[in-house]
């Protein structure tokens, strides 16, 4: 089970940064402690299985730790992902297109077709969704 000092430099360990081409990614802080740079290149490696895509594994991750920074380490055992749940995707659509790639697009068609009357930003930005609802699993379900 992961300490309260674990957990909240875990919260805290993503920056964001710009390459030469002007896109911004996250990466983690210099100064993380080696297990918790472990933890984080475990969590994004296995969102990665269905994100395809390294920066967006990150965004992920980040989106996710984004809303546990709201929840107390003392009251984690008590969260509810699903109640927690709400628009994590960027609200732009050439954003949300962004998010598509080879190994998410049949996960995005599916969502597409089940909800008939909706456009495809909004089916991937359904996926996105999912997915950071699944990386708040993991990070709680690590902490059991």
């Amino acid at each position: 089970m992961i300490n309260k000092q674990d957990y909240n430099t875990l919260v805290n360990c993503l920056t964001q940064s710009t390459r030469d081409n002007g896109n911004e990614f996250y990466l983690v802080k210099d100064n993380t402690p080696e297990h918790i740079t472990a933890m984080v290149y475990e969590l994004t490696h296995t969102i990665n299985k269905d994100a395809g895509d390294l920066d967006l594994s990150y965004d992920i991750l980040h989106s996710a730790l984004n809303v546990l920074s709201n929840v107390d380490y003392d009251d984690l055992s008590n969260f509810d992902r699903f109640e927690n749940t709400q628009e994590y995707a960027s609200p732009y659509t050439a954003t949300r297109l962004s998010y598509l790639n080879n190994n998410n697009q049949q996960d995005i068609s599916d969502i597409f077709k089940e909800y008939r009357d909706i456009d495809i930003a909004t089916a991937i930005s359904i996926w996105y969704d999912n997915q950071v609802v699944n990386a708040l699993a993991l990070i709680v379900t690590n902490n059991d």
